[in-house]
């Protein structure tokens, strides 16, 4: 029983390869710098902004996208606009559908590669992160590429195939601390290989060089305060819902037919398993497997025993060995099923894309400080309530007309490392009525007031106290609140 689909023709493949990586490259480009930074994409362009030591020590305490942020820094030396920046994004995402197509063709027939590089095109969550200043992209990217080289390194026997895994499996590590459960796949699956296979000499010494190489990011795990995963919420209905749209851009049904492909893709699996025992095509079918189904396992478990930290698009390491997973069942199974089973899981796509496209960014930081930018008066104050928002604020207000004035940022002072998650002190509050006539607040929220965190409404009631006049602007997740009139 072979793994490989009917190959197209060559001609064919690289034709509709060509049609699905230009439509992937239009929902990617579309509009790309029409939205503001959010929150993340803030945070990005000020870990990569900072000077080089704090860099580091930055990365230090987050622990997670160093290599992404390296990137990001030199792409920043051409050019600061939001659509440069997230350009930076977008070409890993387009070469990782290329790459998927590529992968899937040359190890398990070229309709299997065609079929997941164009669900990988319209997926919701890589459309979606491939818009966003974030390393997601690359990280997909490096992650395809640790099993292109994985899977040589295994068959070849050559050690340059064993280096290059070990580079992209480190690369990915440093990107995102999840890549370290896709490694962790692979290591499963040397044990589906043939006999002929298993170079354990040489598999021993990739693992261990890339252990030895990421053990600096174990450390800094360990010794940070655990603020990477802190926020993330404990599982709930919500949780799997969230996970469910993202991941299939809509409701339930499409993604009960993609659960439904993959637990066929299982069946197709245990059966080559009992037919062959541990040939070739048991081991090329374990891998989208092992792929989707131990990340997910391991992170609901550490979820439910040690720390909430499943998130969907953390878990977009699993993204392209489940759409790869999902080709290879459709392929499998007669036309007449197939066919209307990849509708349906691509119309899910298509509904969320229409979704994603449609709602308002979600902090709208640069609306919020050219409205303040707009209002503000020399000898102004602003306070940023959520500490690391100053990042996307700075970098707006950076980009604001020459002829406005903008507020002095009495908190938080310009960041660095320390305090990084800090809130206001009641001593700050109390010295702004003696130092500035007329001062403003922005939130990284917009909810109602009732809805406020508790120190948030200490400090508002505090500042009400202190100046007679107050207003507030609602944007996007973002709200602007004034005091003026002080009284004395």
């Amino acid at each position: 029983m072979s793994v490989r689909s009917a190959a197209l023709d060559s001609r064919r493949f690289w034709g509709w390869l060509a049609a699905i990586t230009i439509a992937g490259a239009v929902l990617r480009f579309w509009h790309l710098g029409q939205r503001s930074l959010w929150f993340d994409e803030g945070v990005s362009v000020g870990f990569a902004r900072l000077p080089w030591h704090q860099m580091w020590l930055a990365m230090w305490e987050q622990a997670n996208m160093l290599f992404y942020y390296v990137g990001l820094r030199g792409w920043m030396f051409f050019g600061d606009s939001e659509f440069w920046l997230r350009t930076f994004s977008v070409i890993p995402a387009i070469a990782s559908i290329v790459l998927l197509a590529l992968l899937g063709r040359r190890y398990y027939g070229s309709t299997v590669g065609i079929i997941s590089a164009a669900l990988l095109s319209v997926s919701v969550l890589h459309v979606h992160y491939s818009r966003d200043v974030r390393g997601y992209p690359l990280l997909v990217l490096l992650l395809i590429l640790s099993w292109w080289f994985y899977i040589r390194a295994l068959r070849s026997g050559r050690g340059r195939d064993f280096a290059w895994w070990a580079v992209c499996a480190t690369a990915a590590i440093y990107t995102h601390l999840f890549a370290v459960l896709i490694f962790a796949a692979q290591v499963v699956c040397i044990g589906f290989a043939p006999s002929r296979y298993r170079r354990i000499r040489w598999s021993v010494l990739a693992i261990a060089s890339v252990g030895a190489v990421c053990l600096p990011l174990v450390v800094a795990g360990r010794s940070g305060d655990g603020q990477q995963i802190s926020w993330i919420p404990p599982l709930s209905r919500q949780t799997f819902q969230l996970f469910v749209y993202e991941f299939t851009g809509a409701e339930w049904t499409p993604f009960f037919v993609s659960l439904a492909v993959f637990v066929i893709l299982l069946g197709l699996f245990a059966r080559t398993l009992f037919r062959e025992g541990l040939s070739e095509e048991t081991w090329l079918m374990s891998m989208p497997i092992a792929g989707t189904i131990l990340p997910v396992v391991l992170v609901l478990l550490a979820s439910i025993f040690l720390e909430p930290c499943f998130l969907p698009r953390y878990l977009i390491v699993i993204l392209p060995f489940f759409l790869l997973g999902l080709a290879i069942a459709l392929v499998r199974l007669p036309r007449w099923i197939a066919g209307p089973l990849l509708l349906i899981i691509l119309a899910g796509n298509i509904f969320g894309l229409h979704t994603y496209f449609s709602e308002p960014p979600w902090n709208d930081y640069r609306s919020a400080t050219s409205y303040i930018a707009g209002h503000a008066k020399p000898g102004d104050a602003l306070v940023i309530w959520g500490t690391q928002s100053r990042f996307a604020v700075d970098y707006y207000a950076a980009k604001r007309p020459a002829a406005t004035s903008f507020p002095v940022i009495a908190y938080p002072a310009p960041l660095t490392v320390a305090g990084i998650d800090a809130r206001p002190s009641v001593d700050q509050i109390n010295h702004l009525s003696t130092r500035f006539s007329r001062v403003w607040l922005l939130f990284d929220f917009d909810v109602p007031k009732s809805e406020y965190p508790v120190y948030a409404k200490f400090f508002i009631r505090r500042l009400e106290l202190q100046y007679r006049d107050h207003s507030l602007a609602h944007f996007s997740h973002v709200q602007v609140l004034e005091f003026s009139n002080k009284t004395r």
